[in-house]
C-alpha cells in the first residue's frame, strides 16, 4: 500500500478496502519506516486498513502478508 499526502490536502485519514484478503486467516502489516501489527481478515474486510497522517507532504509504504 502506498499513500501519499499533498501539500494542501485537508484529509488527516483515508480507509482502504483491500482485494483478496482472507476473513479467516491473520494479516501482518509492515511500515517500512518502522513498526509492525498483526489484524484479522475479517476486520480488513469489515472496517477496512484505516490510515491517519496528520502531516503533510508525506508519503507512507506498508506491506501486509498472511501469518
Amino acid at each position: 500500500i502506498q499513500l501519499f499526502k499533498r501539500e494542501n490536502s485537508p484529509y488527516d485519514s483515508a480507509r482502504f478496502f483491500l482485494r483478496g484478503i482472507d476473513e479467516n486467516r491473520e494479516y501482518l502489516i509492515t511500515d517500512i519506516d518502522g513498526g509492525e501489527f498483526t489484524v484479522s481478515g475479517k476486520e480488513l474486510v469489515r472496517d477496512g486498513f484505516k490510515l491517519t497522517i496528520t502531516e503533510q507532504r508525506v508519503a507512507k509504504i506498508f506491506f501486509y502478508k498472511k501469518v
